[in-house]
């Protein structure tokens, strides 16, 4: 943690969006906050933005300092959104998904995958010897670009990862946590973290009225966020509405 900002989580907060990011990439936090990551007040109920700050270099400090201090500051938080500095989010459609949840207990919700299998091609970045992982598939996970979850979930997440061995790819070993607890992720389509389409190509992964009816999207560079946010909160005109489903 670089800095260290307590009063982020005083008083009763209804989401806490909690932004992963690097010291060197003040332009991905600069665009954020002039964006979807304004603090505001939202149907009455309180949005805070908090990004973790670290250097790369020194991943599992940073971690740990990271768990530590929600644990220590943000004990009453209801709701954590999670995300990489590159993506683009709806808050309103964030609030929207969770009015239809109905305070569902241990809600964890995001792009999730299934049955994805371990990378064994050693010239892969996300190469997994049999050795540190001999199962055929991964449990369930959700893509990290950004989830949704409880806050109390949140909570048990920190002490599950306690009981294992910490495993090199992120989002995968949150899976692990899950599973630990016997919760199963819920996949949503509202959540994009490999673009809209998978063809990156596609004139559909910048389209605003696709963007207007998602809950996340990834990737973006900081101009392209700032673009489709003015065209999303623009005096858009769109033939029909994308069901969140």
């Amino acid at each position: 943690m670089v800095f260290n900002h307590p009063e982020k989580c005083s008083g009763e907060i209804f989401l806490l969006i909690v932004i992963k990011s690097v010291a060197t990439q003040h332009d991905r936090r600069e665009v954020i906050r002039k964006t979807w990551g304004k603090e505001q007040v939202l149907d009455g109920k309180r949005v805070k933005t908090l990004f973790l700050l670290g250097r790369p270099s020194n991943e599992a400090e940073r971690e740990n300092h990271q768990k530590l201090w929600f644990h220590t500051y943000c004990p009453g938080v209801r709701y954590v959104f999670k995300g990489d500095d590159d993506v683009f989010v709806s808050v309103e459609n964030i609030f929207e998904y969770l009015e239809s949840s109905k305070n569902e207990k241990n809600l964890f919700v995001g792009d999730v995958l299934v049955k994805a299998k371990p990378i064994r091609k050693k010239e892969n970045k996300y190469y997994i010897p049999e050795a540190l992982y001999n199962e055929t598939y991964y449990p369930p996970y959700a893509g990290g670009g950004g989830f949704l979850m409880d806050g109390i979930l949140a909570r048990r997440l920190d002490r599950a990862a306690n009981t294992l061995e910490l495993f090199p790819i992120d989002d995968v070993f949150l899976g692990m946590c899950l599973e630990v607890l016997h919760v199963t992720p819920t996949k949503h389509n509202a959540f994009k973290t490999f673009g809209l389409v998978k063809n990156r190509k596609s004139r559909l992964n910048r389209e605003p009225c696709f963007f207007k009816n998602m809950i996340v999207v990834h990737k973006l560079l900081p101009l392209e966020l700032m673009h489709m946010w003015d065209l999303v909160n623009s005096d858009l005109v769109c033939s029909q509405k994308v069901e969140l489903l």
